[in-house]
């Protein structure tokens, strides 16, 4: 017991000065390292030892349940560390793939075919920015001769509030000729210009096809936070191409281990779940677990 809280104290200490560096290559160094991989072997052999050091028992179902659980979690991230692969690539629209380059250069067959065949982006009303003429002759297309006033969002009710300076609709700012329907400047009263922020991102979503080996389609919805999920890869919607949507980034990850992750979790969940209804009389009786 002594020695599975000394190593678990080193490993807390590698965690701690990994997520306090900044450096991705520090925090490869830390969690990649030897060191850190033989400490957490150690601690899962520990670990097993001290589940079964006074053998299966009823009493100690809930505490042998949490260690196992434990142990399996750091078996299944030891199998995704070690065969688990990941690989950011651009895919253009409309053009398949069933090769990805991972970053040591190599390069790893799917085992079907996979491309983008649809992106749609939703995003809220720009923000616009209003300006004012300075004293003089002030064009409309240089800006350096105006005073900016302060950004203004879009309220709820679709109106832009330019306090003293009134309310202009929503509607009033369209423009079905621009590329994004919303008018880049627009001319108010006594000079003023009201000129559009780069508007935010609401939602985006991206449509992939997939062709198996037996050239079967299969469509499927992905959206950021809703990966999708096939033949054991992984799919993430990252970026895109923002000025003519010809391409979206994804990222794809084959993790066997992620399934041994999960048991893992929903094992200390419930083992942990046995341990509340312990009886209390068992727990001050002064017999230890380990």
């Amino acid at each position: 017991m002594k020695w599975s809280i000394r190593i678990m104290t080193i490993i807390v200490l590698f965690l701690i000065t990994g997520s306090i560096l900044v450096s991705s290559k520090a925090y490869e160094k830390i969690f990649w390292s030897p060191l850190c991989l033989i400490l957490l072997g150690v601690f899962t052999v520990i670990m097993m030892v001290c589940s079964f050091k006074q053998g299966l028992s009823l009493k100690k179902v809930g505490f042998q349940i949490c260690h196992m659980g434990i142990v399996v979690i750091l078996i299944g991230a030891g199998i995704g560390y070690f065969a688990g692969v990941k690989a950011t690539a651009v895919f253009p629209m409309d053009t398949p793939y069933n090769q990805l380059q991972l970053e040591d250069g190599r390069v790893v067959d799917m085992g079907f075919h996979v491309s983008v065949i649809d992106f749609q982006v939703t995003r809220y009303n720009p923000d616009y920015y209003l300006y004012k003429p300075l004293e003089g002759n002030a064009k409309s297309d240089d800006l350096k001769d105006y005073e900016n006033l302060g950004a203004f969002a879009s309220s709820f009710d679709g109106s832009y509030d330019l306090k003293k300076y009134g309310r202009i609709d929503a509607q009033e700012l369209r423009d079905s000729t621009a590329r994004d329907g919303w008018c880049s400047k627009y001319p108010l009263e006594n000079g003023l210009i009201l000129v559009k922020a780069a508007p935010k991102d609401k939602h985006y979503l991206a449509k992939l096809q997939i062709i198996d080996s037996n050239n079967r389609e299969i469509i499927e919805k992905l959206e950021v936070n809703h990966p999708v999920d096939y033949s054991g890869w992984r799919f993430y919607l990252g970026s895109y191409d923002s000025e003519n949507n010809s391409y979206v980034v994804l990222t794809a990850k084959r993790d066997p281990g992620t399934a041994l992750v999960i048991y893992g979790m929903w094992a200390v969940l419930f083992g942990t779940v046995i341990l509340c209804f312990r009886k209390r009389n068992y727990l001050q009786g002064g017999e230890s677990d380990v």
